[in-house]
């Protein structure tokens, strides 16, 4: 889903405590040269996913499972936080849907 590619696997946890949804966020070298952009898309992806990733915590947790989701960023420009978070919501949705 438009501005990033997500790639997901889930597996049964070892114990309780490890039963969370865990993330990798990735932004290309050749899209965006200078490292102060790149670490801008990676604080608006990481603040995003904080603010929604709760209904996916509960899911993990009642069902003993940990996800590994990796996101990768595919847009050439940085995109406003609001167009941001309303994508993660949308991923978050589809995630829970298909566990």
């Amino acid at each position: 889903m438009y501005p990033f590619r997500v790639v997901a696997h889930l597996y049964d946890a070892e114990n309780q405590e490890d039963a969370l949804p865990r993330i990798l966020v990735s932004v290309s070298k050749k899209r965006f040269h200078h490292a102060i952009k790149r670490n801008r898309v990676k604080r608006l992806i990481r603040e995003s996913w904080r603010k929604n990733k709760s209904e996916l915590m509960k899911l993990c947790q009642s069902n003993n499972k940990t996800l590994d989701v990796a996101f990768v960023y595919n847009a050439t420009v940085i995109l406003k936080y609001s167009e941001i978070e309303e994508k993660m919501k949308k991923v978050v949705e589809r995630l829970v849907e298909k566990l």
